[in-house]
């Protein structure tokens, strides 16, 4: 009966907390660029600079479309990233960033207005009536508890939230993914198929000029099997596809280098106004 009764308490206490998240009332724990006003409602953190450092890393990755390239270039530039106190109440703390901390911030619907609850999943395997394995995993969206969306300011919008995670899939090295620009001469690595088996094509450089060749070799990697076919000049591809590309862009060529020079004045911008809030922050320090 105490156990009966211990799980009955249990599940309407889950049942409270469900109806009142499904309200978007419910107070979670707030990742950095984020607080509480005094009516309790969720808003963009007063701190210019800790606001600015997780806007710098959405329009890094805008520019670069890798998390990897993003953390290397906050890395260059010697920028440090807020990550949330401790414990509730506590200020955000600035350490180096890593790969983990840029993704979670790409990846935090938080950021793109959205009040997400029961995101992760616990599964446990059972055996002789024992727990013997606790997991944590990562759910999709569509199986969120609660997912309200413009539920309050956001970094940047649901559709550009939803295009960064497209991305960073489409960034595994996975076969059905173009994956991730990576170095080489090659302009087409990751995005050339072959025409036989449909997948993806490797590249190759060869003589002293280094030129391109792209090769099926995957199915002989992954299942011992023959090559479709043998190494493809690169150069003729290339210059095929370059082709198509630029007819395509002539129309609007002028009005891209127009729109290219504004954004780059932009990212100027918004560098010095970093660089400024950064070195406030330093000179605080230094007075404290």
């Amino acid at each position: 009966m105490s156990e009966a009764e211990l799980h009955v308490l249990r599940a309407r206490m889950r049942d409270g907390l469900l109806h009142k998240a499904a309200k978007g009332e419910l107070r979670v724990a707030l990742p950095a660029g984020y607080e509480y006003d005094a009516a309790g409602h969720l808003q963009i953190t007063a701190n210019e600079a800790v606001a600015d450092a997780v806007a710098t890393v959405f329009s890094y990755f805008e520019q670069l479309g890798s998390a990897r390239q993003v953390l290397l270039r906050l890395l260059a530039e010697e920028r440090r990233l807020p990550r949330p106190g401790r414990r509730r109440g506590e200020p955000v703390r600035w350490a180096p960033p890593t790969y983990r901390t840029v993704h979670t911030i790409l990846t935090n619907p938080c950021y793109a207005g959205v009040y997400a609850y029961g995101r992760r999943r616990v599964q446990r395997r059972v055996v002789d009536g024992v727990v013997t394995e606790r997991m944590q995993r990562t759910a999709a969206s569509d199986e969120w508890h609660v997912c309200l969306r413009d539920h309050h300011p956001g970094y940047v919008s649901f559709e550009t939230w939803e295009a960064i995670q497209a991305r960073l899939h489409a960034n595994w090295t996975a076969a059905d993914a173009t994956g991730a620009a990576r170095e080489g001469r090659a302009l087409l690595q990751g995005l050339v198929r072959c025409g036989r088996c449909g997948r993806r094509m490797g590249v190759g450089y060869s003589g002293r000029a280094r030129a391109p060749r792209y090769h099926c070799a995957r199915g002989a990697q992954q299942y011992g099997t023959a090559r479709c076919q043998g190494g493809i000049g690169g150069g003729r591809i290339e210059r095929a596809v370059l082709d198509a590309v630029f007819q395509a862009l002539a129309p609007a060529s002028i009005d891209a280098t127009l729109l290219a020079i504004e954004d780059l004045h932009s990212s100027h911008q918004a560098s010095v106004r970093s660089a400024e809030l950064e070195l406030g922050r330093a000179d605080a320090r230094l007075v404290a």
